[in-house]
């Protein structure tokens, strides 16, 4: 079956003063049709460097490598004036932070209207008008004729980022790309947010790369779950199979560090150590200088993704029929969280 998108042996540098940043290093992912695919990992691991190399909105130092597959056409190659169609018809972002992506000197209604006119240049006022209601009403913001001409400082932060989900998705985008939607928000409209996503999937169909540092948030809202380290995928499965079945030791150690799993007087877990720098990435396993679980082998050699079942995937060593069996920490069960 083909995929909606697929990422083969993607690579993202930045070239700095200091040395290449290789913020991705050869990743590859697929997203099909109505899923919803979280990835989730530590600031710093390459999440938004992968989704802003789909959309190419890299800075000048950036360097892209790899296939970037979308329906069976490779748009990598694609230049500036091509990629300017595609965004917001073929693929759309949400950013995290709603207050800096939506324009403080313009009404609500008139930036959904300015996304619909951009690729609808010859829409008339009235189903402009019409659009724009449909759209804020799709998102859940409750009386839109009277909210679309209010100003974004009028808005609180779930409802400034349900107006962006808006606009992302005035021009009926097939992929949404969600970096960290809800890191600005409060708990309780996290939630909320998530929700939405969800059911606008449900509703239009649309495909979701979800990106979060948070574990606990995307458990709401994934199909399948992919956990970054240093650029790379080091396990990717269901969502089932990763909270449920987590096989590598930087997935049991997000996973422990969920406040959900604090118990008592206990002080929250924290993963030790410090994520390697990627401009000399290290030999081996990136996560080996803060495994409690490394084999001697993790410091030589660089785990392949080993298979657990059809679905499900790691890059460790533990994999192998010839590693010691280790028993996952308490708190991370085979059988549940």
């Amino acid at each position: 079956m083909e995929h909606l998108l697929a990422l083969q042996n993607l690579h993202v540098s930045y070239h700095t003063p200091r040395g290449t940043v290789q913020a991705v290093r050869g990743v590859d992912l697929t997203l099909d049709s109505g899923e919803v695919l979280a990835v989730v990992g530590e600031s710093g691991c390459g999440k938004s460097a992968l989704l802003k190399a789909i959309m190419r909105l890299l800075p000048e130092n950036a360097s892209v490598t790899g296939r970037i597959v979308v329906n069976g056409t490779d748009i990598a190659p694609y230049p500036e004036k091509q990629l300017q169609k595609l965004r917001g018809s073929l693929f759309s972002m949400v950013f995290q932070d709603p207050m800096t992506a939506l324009n403080p000197s313009m009404t609500i209604g008139s930036q959904i209207a300015e996304a619909i006119v951009v690729h609808e240049p010859k829409i008339s006022k009235e189903a402009l008008r019409a659009r724009v209601l449909e759209l804020m009403e799709l998102v859940e913001i409750d009386r839109p004729m009277e909210r679309m001409k209010l100003y974004p400082h009028n808005f609180s932060g779930g409802m400034r980022q349900r107006a962006v989900m808006a606009i992302a998705l005035a021009a009926r985008a097939k992929i949404l790309l969600a970096d960290e939607p809800t890191t600005a928000l409060d708990v309780t409209i996290q939630a909320q947010i998530l929700d939405l996503l969800r059911n606008l999937q449900k509703k239009l169909h649309t495909a979701t790369i979800l990106v979060s540092h948070d574990l606990g948030v995307v458990a709401r809202a994934a199909d399948r779950v992919a956990v970054m380290y240093a650029g790379k995928i080091v396990e990717i499965g269901t969502a089932e199979e990763v909270y449920y079945d987590p096989r590598h030791p930087y997935t049991w150690a997000l996973l422990r560090a969920l406040p959900a799993l604090a118990t008592g007087g206990d002080a929250l877990y924290t993963i030790p150590g410090m994520p390697p720098t990627l401009i000399d990435p290290p030999k081996g396993d990136a996560f080996a200088c803060r495994n409690e679980y490394a084999l001697a082998i993790d410091y030589e050699k660089e785990p392949p993704l080993l298979r657990v079942t059809d679905t499900h995937y790691a890059a460790t060593w533990l994999l192998d029929p010839r590693a010691p069996r280790i028993t996952p920490p308490i708190g991370v069960r085979r059988h549940g969280i």
